[in-house]
Order: structure tokens, then C-alpha cells, then sequence
């Protein structure tokens, strides 16, 4: 059996040999090449799924406290009214007039389902609208007995009231004419019902399968697009859990009902609530099976002429088969980048051989820097992504090499997409990328950090010359006709390198702080730390 075997092998040619030599090779470069980009842009799929949620769970979170901050500056108003009243009234409140401010209230806002005003006993004196049906009842629940303790501005915990309703209460207290106490406004958020909270929430930032839910700092559901789980315990989820310790980040984990989950949250610290964005993992990578078809694709109908090649070589070819077999094996262990071999084709069939390995090559390495270029480049304006200046902020870093960091953000860019819809949008962006860009030395770099937040990094610039450049590109900017037909604004906050901290994080947390700054006192303006 040996010696027929044996047999069989000796007289099978060295054109059957060569052809299974190079098949052989060509397969285990084909398998290792589409296995490392499968691997590749499976974590390039999950890197950026993550940081799409979690970035997104920050600027809701954001929003949420923003809704929290003016609804509170609304009812402080009306506090400041029925004050004055009070202090023009001999015998006290006259019911008309509360009726009429609470009126007024909750038509100047859409953040309140409804709103009250409760006397220092605790004595419902007016609600808006009427149909509560509650004047002259007495309060007892815990939040109405925790707003006449504290006699200041407080948020409750979700809680069911005695309508039935599911709800938020807000309060701010009301003084006599005397400075005494007699009371305080309220506004109700039913979570269960329409209100701006639960349309900042319904916003959906993706087109696929992901979603937002929010708990209250009990762990219990107050906000899900299934609303039958409003109300349930989700304490058992790893993220949930990270959440209520205040934390923000993102994170792979199975939710509640074992459904493996790219999810990202921030915490909201004026409620004590937590935000979480997620996706299914099964979705975030749904395009991998068409990025391997891809490669097959292009790749295959190399691999079949070099094989129907194969069939052509006779034993003179012994010499560049063996040196282009060995290249081969260099290429199956993921080595692509090293230079190929001089290799002395003197005939035809090994030259278009060795060049046709050449274009596979050249194919996958194209393939490669295409994708790590597009994982690294936002797709919209060209510049650089979050990831990319991360690695300058750990390079610089890690280096000792000092530099300013400048958060630039749009002022009322949600009403520029509003009005003139998002294409425009998108034009304004590229349109600021390029104003900014102007004002920058070869060296400096300006990424997209976020929607309409950008970030400038200029090294071995103190704030000085930060806050010089800053003004340079905000001025042109405001003094420039934007894509819109007019001007418009950028608000910039300012930190540096090491003076202000040698995190990433806190660095960011700065100039983010002080862009926030600028925006809060006017826009279309440069704070520093």
C-alpha cells in the first residue's frame, strides 16, 4: 500500500506540484488577510458603536439637566409674581389671581403636565388645569411634606400620585410680603405622558435598533420606548449599576433580558438620574458579512489566475516558484508590509505570476489603510475623529510637550437644522472646518469631538497666544456669510497643557467647562480657564 502510494506521488508532475504549492500559499494569504480585517473592523464596528452611544448619552444628559435648570428659572418666575402680589394684597392670594399665574405658568412652558400653588399648611389653593379637581385638599404624599420642610427649590423622586399618575414633582418656594413663608409653586412631569422631557427623550439619534432608557437613582425604568417597563427594577444590569454610582463611560454587557448590548451613559447629577444609549451588538456589526464579500470579491479572481498559471510552469521555474512560495508563507503569518523579494523571473509565466501577487497585495494593503483611515477621519468634514486626537493628546503627553486645547461650539446650531434642514447643517459644519483651518499653523490640528463640537490642539502654545488664535478664528467666523445666507457664532473654551492637568479628561472637562461659560454669558465668545 506504501509503495503504491509512493507510486502515485512520483508520477504526478512538478506542474501538479506548483499549482498545489501556490494554491496552498495563496489560500493561507487569502484566509490570514480576511481574517485580520475581520477582526479589524469587528473592533472598529464595537469601538465606534460604543463611543456613538456614549456620546450620545452625554449630550442627553446634558439636555436633561438643561431641561431641569430652565424649568426651575420658569417656576422661580412665577414664584418671584405671586410674591409680589402677595406683598400688593391685604388680605392675602386672591384665588383669581393664583388661577390667572398658574394659567400663564403653564402656558409659557411646555414642561409641565400640570402645576399648583400649595399653601404653608400644605392646602392646594390652584392647579392648572382644573380638571385635577384637588383645590382646597390637604397634601400629605412625601414630596409635598419634603417641599414645606426644606422651603427651597427641589426635584422629587419619581413617584405615583394620588391622580394615579406617574410623575416628577418640581417646587420652589413662595415668601410673603413680610419675607415670610407661605407656600410654594409646583410643576408635575408625568412620565407616562407628552411633555418637553419625553420629546427630548424620544429623539432618535440612530436609524438602527438602538434606544435610550432612564432610571431614577432607585434603579427603577422612568423612561423606555417600551413604556409597559416604566417602573421596573433594573438593578440586576452591570451598566445600571455603574450609573448610579454617578459614573459615565461605556461598556459591553448583557441587559436585563440577556441581550448582549454596546451601550454607553452618563449621569444626570440635578435628578440623580441615569441616562443609557445602547445597541445590540448583532446589529453594530451587521456590516461585517458584507466587508468580507467584499474582500473575497476583489481578491478571488486574482487567486484563479495565478492558479490556471500554476498549470504552465516546468521544472526551470523551480527556483522563482521556491521564492515566491516562501513569500507566500511570509504573507500567511500577517507580515504584508515588508518589501517583496528580488526575484529573477526569465520567463513569462513567473513575472506575471510575481506581479500578479504584487496586486494582491497592493489590493489588501489599499484595503487596510482604507479602513483604518476611515476609522480614524470623520466622514463629513475630513478631519480628524476622536480617536485620532486622542493619540495626539497621548503622544503629546506622554512627551512632556505642552499645548493648548480649544473646544469650539456652534451657537444654536440645533436651530440652523430646524430651519434650513440638516444638508445645510452638514454645509456649515464643512464651512467652519475650513475657517478654522485658516487660522492654523501647519502643526496644530483641529478634529470633530462631537454633533457641531470641534477641537483645536495647538502645541507649544500657552493660553495667550490659545486665547489670540481663538479670536482669530471666532471673529471670522461671526464676520464671515455661512453657507445659511449669514453669519453665525461659536462659543470657545480654553484649557492647557500641563497647568491646567496632566489627564486627557480633566484637560477636556476644562475647556469644555469654560466653552459652557462663554455660552452662558452671551455666545460668540473665548473664556479661559
Amino acid at each position: 500500500m506504501l509503495e503504491q502510494h509512493l507510486r502515485f506521488l512520483q508520477k504526478r508532475s512538478i506542474r501538479f506540484w506548483v499549482s498545489i504549492l501556490i494554491s496552498i500559499s495563496l489560500m493561507l494569504t487569502l484566509g490570514v488577510s480576511i481574517y485580520s480585517g475581520y477582526k479589524s473592523m469587528k473592533q472598529t464596528l464595537i469601538n465606534n458603536s460604543l463611543n456613538m452611544n456614549y456620546f450620545y448619552a452625554q449630550k442627553l444628559a446634558h439636555d436633561t439637566e438643561e431641561f431641569f435648570r430652565v424649568s426651575k428659572q420658569t417656576l422661580q418666575l412665577y414664584s418671584e409674581e405671586l410674591t409680589i402680589l402677595s406683598k400688593s394684597a391685604s388680605g392675602g392670594l386672591d384665588k383669581n389671581q393664583i388661577k390667572h399665574e398658574l394659567e400663564e405658568l403653564f402656558r409659557s412652558t411646555n414642561a409641565f403636565n400640570s402645576v399648583a400653588y400649595i399653601d404653608q399648611d400644605g392646602v392646594v389653593q390652584g392647579t392648572y388645569p382644573d380638571s385635577l379637581n384637588i383645590i382646597g385638599q390637604k397634601l400629605t404624599s412625601k414630596p409635598t411634606l419634603i417641599s414645606l420642610k426644606v422651603r427651597k427649590a427641589y426635584i422629587s423622586e419619581p413617584y405615583i400620585a394620588g391622580t394615579g399618575n406617574y410623575l416628577v414633582l418640581m417646587t420652589v418656594p413662595v415668601w410673603g410680603k413680610n419675607g415670610e413663608y407661605i407656600g410654594f409653586l409646583d410643576g408635575t412631569v408625568y412620565l407616562e405622558e407628552e411633555n418637553a422631557l419625553k420629546t427630548l427623550l424620544n429623539k432618535q439619534f440612530f436609524s438602527d435598533e438602538s434606544y435610550v432608557y432612564v432610571v431614577d437613582s432607585n434603579g427603577r425604568l422612568i423612561y423606555h420606548p417600551n413604556s409597559k417597563r416604566i417602573g421596573k427594577d433594573v438593578t440586576e444590569n452591570v451598566v445600571v449599576q455603574n450609573v448610579l454610582k454617578g459614573k459615565s463611560g461605556k461598556q459591553r454587557a448583557n441587559n436585563t433580558e440577556g441581550v448582549n448590548m454596546l451601550a454607553g451613559y452618563a449621569y444626570v447629577s440635578s435628578s440623580k438620574w441615569g441616562i443609557v444609549s445602547q445597541t445590540p451588538t448583532k446589529m453594530a456589526l451587521s456590516p461585517l458579512s458584507p466587508f468580507i464579500k467584499n474582500m473575497i470579491y476583489y481578491v478571488l479572481p486574482f487567486f484563479l489566475i495565478i492558479i490556471l498559471m500554476s498549470l504552465l510552469f516546468t521544472q526551470y521555474i523551480i527556483k522563482p516558484l521556491k521564492q515566491l512560495a516562501d513569500y507566500s508563507v511570509r504573507l500567511s503569518s500577517g507580515d504584508i508590509d515588508g518589501p517583496m523579494p528580488m526575484i529573477y523571473a526569465w520567463y513569462f509565466e513567473a513575472k506575471i505570476l510575481q506581479t500578479t501577487i504584487k496586486q494582491v497585495v497592493s489590493s489588501l494593503q489599499k484595503r487596510i489603510n482604507y479602513l483604518t483611515l476611515k476609522a480614524h477621519t470623520d466622514p463629513l468634514t475630513g478631519i480628524p475623529n476622536r480617536r485620532t486626537l486622542d493619540t495626539f493628546l497621548e503622544d503629546w503627553m506622554s512627551t512632556k510637550t505642552p499645548f493648548s486645547m480649544l473646544i469650539a461650539d456652534l451657537d444654536h446650531f440645533k436651530q440652523v437644522n430646524d430651519t434650513y434642514g440638516h444638508d445645510k447643517g452638514d454645509e456649515v459644519l464643512k464651512f467652519i472646518v475650513n475657517v478654522i483651518r485658516e487660522e492654523l499653523r501647519t502643526e496644530d490640528v483641529c478634529g470633530r469631538y462631537g454633533g457641531e463640537e470641534f477641537m483645536v490642539l495647538l502645541p507649544n502654545a500657552n493660553k495667550k497666544i490659545a486665547f489670540s488664535v481663538a479670536e482669530r478664528i471666532r471673529t471670522k467666523i461671526a464676520q464671515s456669510i455661512s453657507p445659511i445666507g449669514k453669519p453665525i457664532t461659536v462659543s470657545i473654551g480654553i484649557s492647557s497643557f500641563p497647568e491646567d492637568g496632566d489627564q486627557t479628561l480633566l484637560l477636556f472637562k476644562k475647556a469644555d467647562e469654560a466653552m459652557y461659560k462663554a455660552k452662558q454669558n452671551g455666545r460668540n465668545q473665548t473664556v479661559c480657564t
